[in-house]
This record gives structure tokens, C-alpha cells and sequence, in this order.
């Protein structure tokens, strides 16, 4: 009888996808793009890949002191392009979903907005969301606060700098 081995990451999980996706727009002023989005979330997934974000952005450089230690962490990734390609289906997925509960307006994000109608959040989310401790540590403030407020496009936009997104026609 031969060991079996179950694997679990968070990556391919579509209700950790939509927790994490909740936490973050509860926690951005305002709407945001679904494409920057993506992005935050693959950062939230993987904190320690923020250190590989070059050059550290200037208009956010007083964050640059929170960033994650650079200990190696113990997932190797060695395209964060195709994994942050293959996140796309689970945070589609997820979007969906909150839509279909109404948690996400439908009509912005036909036009690639996402904007959370938090009155409609039920109380037990919001205050699971509300004990979330990631939420409370300076490496959430990065996503947050710096990556979301950050230059996005063009060539010296956040875009380019992540090495995530196409940024040769903004």
C-alpha cells in the first residue's frame, strides 16, 4: 500500500480566493480595477514575492521599509508569471460568485471595476474579516495602501515593475 499525499494550497482555493478578495476591497477606499486587483491578491497569496518587485517604486518608497524579510520562503516559484496566469480562472471564479450573492456590483465590473457593496456584507463576514490578522500587519497596509495608490501604468508603472501584466500599450 503505497503513501498518498494531499496537497493544499490556497492558490486553487476559489472560497479562500473570495475571503481574500473580501478582506482586500473591504479594506481599499473606493472601487478598484479588477486587473489591479489581481495583482494585490497574487501579492496577498505570495508576500514574499514583494521584494521582487524592481525597482521599488518611488512614489511608494516609504513603504519599501515594511516589505517581508528575504528569507527564502518555503514555496519556490519559479514563473510567477504562469501562476499569476493560472490565478486568473480561480479570481474569476470567485468575482462571479460575489456577484451572484451581490456582494460585488454587477454593473461595474462588466467595465472591469470591482466595487464591493459593503452594506450587503452579512455581519458574521465582516466581523470574521474584522479578526483577520494579516489584515493588521504592515505587509497588508503594502497592499492596501501602496500597491493600490501606486503608478500602474506605463513604463515606470506598477505593471511593469511586478513583471505580472502587459504594459507596452497603456
Amino acid at each position: 500500500m503505497g503513501l498518498t499525499m494531499l496537497l493544499y494550497h490556497p492558490l486553487t482555493d476559489v472560497n479562500h480566493c473570495m475571503y481574500r478578495l473580501l478582506n482586500l476591497t473591504l479594506h481599499i477606499e473606493g472601487d478598484i480595477q479588477f486587473e489591479k486587483l489581481r495583482v494585490v491578491d497574487f501579492y496577498y497569496l505570495f508576500p514574499h514575492l514583494l521584494n521582487e518587485i524592481k525597482p521599488w517604486p518611488t512614489d511608494i518608497k516609504k513603504f519599501k521599509k515594511f516589505l517581508p524579510s528575504n528569507k527564502k520562503s518555503f514555496e519556490h516559484i519559479s514563473n510567477k508569471k504562469k501562476v499569476f496566469f493560472e490565478l486568473n480562472s480561480i479570481q474569476k471564479q470567485a468575482i462571479a460568485i460575489l456577484v451572484s450573492k451581490d456582494l460585488i456590483n454587477i454593473d461595474k465590473i462588466k467595465n472591469g471595476v470591482v466595487s464591493l457593496n459593503k452594506e450587503k456584507l452579512p455581519e458574521a463576514i465582516y466581523n470574521e474579516l474584522g479578526k483577520d490578522s494579516f489584515s493588521k500587519s504592515d505587509c497588508f497596509s503594502i497592499l492596501t495602501d501602496a500597491l493600490i495608490n501606486s503608478n500602474w501604468n506605463g513604463k515606470n508603472g506598477l505593471k511593469l515593475k511586478t513583471g505580472l501584466l502587459e504594459y507596452r500599450y497603456d
